[in-house]
């Protein structure tokens, strides 16, 4: 189960809002697919409206249960490389191949999935330390560089399914990406509680607590948000001030893990004995520089409405509440305000529904005055090239020849184009 498709399943859930009138269409293609339709999820029957959000249904790759299987073990197996660690569970090593610190488990949070995984470059990649980067030795005694910029990525898995082991396949291309002589990316994959354990509320205060709790490991760095699906959402969620309303009090006990089998650089080391509290809540979101949204779900009405529903049980309120495209006045005060980069991404084998999440949710913003980060003009290839969509008013990225899997998963490969653009925005940032 991956990146919002459980196996679509039929629901009883009452909507909060909109009828079923029982016509269904799934004609529409992007080229036609309008940024106006917000309530176009209405015209489906149940059985379409299951399909739409069930992206394991849309894959041209493999199967609905294949394509599901192959997204857990590619990611899960990136993840595993980019840890590079032993057997024995260590939650501090050193990948000296390439050239990254872990800290795995790092507490943010008292529940036992507030955890997070760690990324960062232990060394300067610069000339003068090319020769000692050749031995894990010289890897764990050489200074980190200055951390200007953390990205934070928060998985999908319609809310209900994977986890962090499953989430730092990016964390390779990007920390060598943007690292250089002066400055450095982190890269931080987090947990939270799964639904049906944690109701859709909690798992976003999850979220905002985990940044928070980034935020005082890493005190002079931006903040860059990526989220793929179900972690879209939660991303664009991060940018809304009332999300981060009490956070501070709640995670002042938020701690690291102490095994370690290298010494961690002093001022790692001093920010990890930080109290979380220290940290203004809302001056933590203000530090958020950056958002990629890679396949997203921004509005809850249809998800309300369909399988998805049976393990969240959304109110009405939350529906409204934690629906970004229904709060997307208050989102472009924030970007626009704040200074906010964003970015759009989706794939060309995306269910519709999906790609209209996107498409309306680029448009409100663009009415707004926010002017988002758009492709790098790529002509369309299967090869992970990309198109600037022209449906929204610009900044939505096509990934051609894709579904909803690869799209993602993809970001482990520094050549693919939506990988280079998530790099530039950090160093934009940085």
């Amino acid at each position: 189960m991956s990146g919002g498709c459980p196996s679509s399943a039929p629901s009883t859930a009452t909507a909060p809002t909109g009828p079923d009138d029982g016509s269904a269409s799934n004609s529409r293609t992007s080229s036609s697919l309008s940024s106006s339709s917000s309530s176009s999820w209405e015209k489906y029957d149940q059985a379409e409206l299951d399909r739409q959000m069930s992206p394991s249904q849309w894959s041209t790759r493999l199967g609905p249960d294949a394509i599901i299987s192959s997204h857990i073990e590619t990611t899960l197996s990136a993840t595993r490389a980019a840890q590079d660690s032993t057997a024995g569970g260590d939650t501090n090593t050193i990948n000296s191949a390439k050239k990254l610190r872990v800290r795995l488990a790092v507490r943010y949070g008292k529940e036992e999935e507030e955890v997070m995984d760690i990324y960062e470059p232990p060394l300067l990649l610069s000339s003068e330390h090319a020769a000692a980067a050749a031995t894990a030795t010289a890897c764990a005694t050489l200074p980190a560089p200055p951390i200007s910029v953390v990205v934070v990525y928060i998985h999908g898995g319609m809310w209900q399914a994977l986890g962090r082991e499953h989430a730092g396949f990016g964390a390779i291309s990007v920390c060598a990406g943007v690292t250089g002589d002066q400055a450095a990316a982190a890269f931080v994959a987090i947990d939270h509680t799964l639904a049906p354990k944690a109701d859709l509320s909690t798992i976003v205060a999850q979220c905002a607590r985990a940044i928070h709790h980034t935020s005082t490991l890493f005190p002079s760095a931006r903040i860059v948000l990526a989220g793929h699906s179900a972690g879209a959402h939660l991303a664009a969620m991060m940018l809304l001030p009332d999300v981060w309303h009490d956070i501070s009090g709640e995670t002042a006990t938020a701690s690291t893990t102490t095994t370690t089998t290298t010494t961690p650089p002093p001022a790692a080391a001093a920010a990890a004995t930080t109290p979380v509290a220290t940290a203004s809540a809302l001056a933590v979101r203000e530090r958020i520089s950056a958002i990629a949204l890679v396949s997203g779900l921004f509005d809850l009405a249809p998800v309300a409405r369909c399988y998805a529903n049976e393990a969240l049980q959304l109110t009405p309120d939350q529906v409204e509440r934690l629906s970004p495209l229904r709060r997307a006045d208050e989102l472009a005060t924030v970007i626009t305000s704040g200074g906010v980069r964003v970015l759009f991404a989706m794939a060309e084998h995306d269910p519709q529904e999906f790609r209209r999440h996107s498409l309306d949710m680029a448009h409100k913003l663009t009415l707004r005055g926010v002017v988002l980060a758009s492709s790098s003009g790529c002509s369309a290839s299967g090869n992970g090239s990309s198109s600037s969509s022209s449906n929204s008013g610009g900044g939505v990225v096509d990934v051609a020849g894709h579904d909803h899997f690869d799209v993602v998963e993809r970001l482990a490969d520094p050549g693919y184009d939506l990988t280079k653009q998530l790099i530039a925005l950090c160093k934009e940032v940085a």
